[in-house]
């Protein structure tokens, strides 16, 4: 059994930009093994109901999937949870999950995905990680809603995917975005065709749409209005965002009535003259590439 390759567990995940290099359309691919002999797979995928294709990209690595055991609610994207528990079961070839300290967290360890069924996912960040059986951890010190995912509940079955080394980067087309792919993983060492494949609605691209904007701040005192908020760059860390190259510019929307006026820049600070009575105001970040991956709105 040992030499046996067997089939593989895939996960397709419909993720923001987790690295600077992979600014652009695609999907992350994880993939792991059910028998000890498992050395790798090759991802092939097919468009338009035609046949399957190498994508060109493989991997030896083992990544570690798993799903939940228990529901886990909605919550607050803003702070630390101290009371939440995410309870998971690896697969069989997992190596295990581990803790890491605040600053780990600042660095970005310990991030995972958590699957919804359209690919698409909530990212998380744990603190501890305790093994109550073989396989299975119990998360706590639970950071959610990271890179502007949204923390909405999962369910028991949910897949669980922690965001390490062996996720691979899926390059695909801007015109892929809302569209069905099948995706097929081949184990390394046995024929394409004994393979599962299958096919996958992928939503909007999120590697592709741009953060809206935040702490928007409206000035009246000087007789103008001025606007003050914050970008969101997509791209590098939290204390160093960077834009993706595919971020147009802001567009900021100073409603009034049944009127309205509509600015476009790419500072994050505007005045208009003379203008002081205001009922909204609305900022979207603009992609380059196409409207469907403008960010939502930042209202103040």
């Amino acid at each position: 059994l040992g030499s046996l390759r067997g089939p593989t567990i895939s996960a397709i995940m419909n993720l923001p930009v987790l690295r600077p290099e992979h600014d652009g359309p695609g999907v992350y691919w994880a993939a792991t093994g059910v028998l000890d002999g498992w050395d790798g797979a090759k991802l092939q995928i097919s468009r338009y109901g035609a046949n399957y294709v190498d994508s060109g990209v493989a991997t030896k690595l083992r990544a570690t999937i798993g799903e939940l055991e228990a529901v886990l609610p909605v919550a607050s994207r803003y702070g630390m949870s101290k009371t939440t528990e995410i309870k998971v079961k690896l697969n069989k070839l997992a190596a295990g999950l581990g803790g890491t300290d605040m600053l780990g967290l600042l660095r970005g360890d310990n991030a995972a995905a958590i699957l919804r069924p359209d690919g698409t996912a909530e990212i998380i960040q744990f603190l501890t990680a305790t093994e109550t059986s073989p396989g299975k951890y119990t998360l706590g010190g639970i950071l959610r809603g990271r890179m502007n995912t949204a923390p909405a509940a999962h369910a028991i079955g949910a897949k669980f995917v922690l965001l390490d080394g062996a996720v691979t980067f899926v390059p695909l087309r801007n015109e892929d975005s809302d569209t069905d792919i099948g995706f097929r993983a081949v184990s390394l060492g046995t024929k394409a065709e004994m393979n599962i494949g299958g096919g996958q609605h992928v939503s909007k691209l999120m590697s592709m749409v741009e953060w809206a904007p935040g702490c928007v701040r409206a000035d009246t005192s000087g007789g103008d209005l001025e606007i003050t908020f914050s970008g969101r760059g997509r791209i590098g860390s939290s204390r160093i965002p960077v834009h993706s190259a595919n971020f147009k510019e802001y567009r900021i929307t100073v409603l009034q009535g049944t009127g309205g006026i509509e600015v476009q820049t790419r500072d994050q600070f505007v005045t208009i003259g003379g203008l002081t009575d205001y009922d909204s105001i609305r900022i979207v970040a603009l992609s380059d590439v196409a409207a469907t991956f403008n960010s939502e709105e930042g209202d103040a």
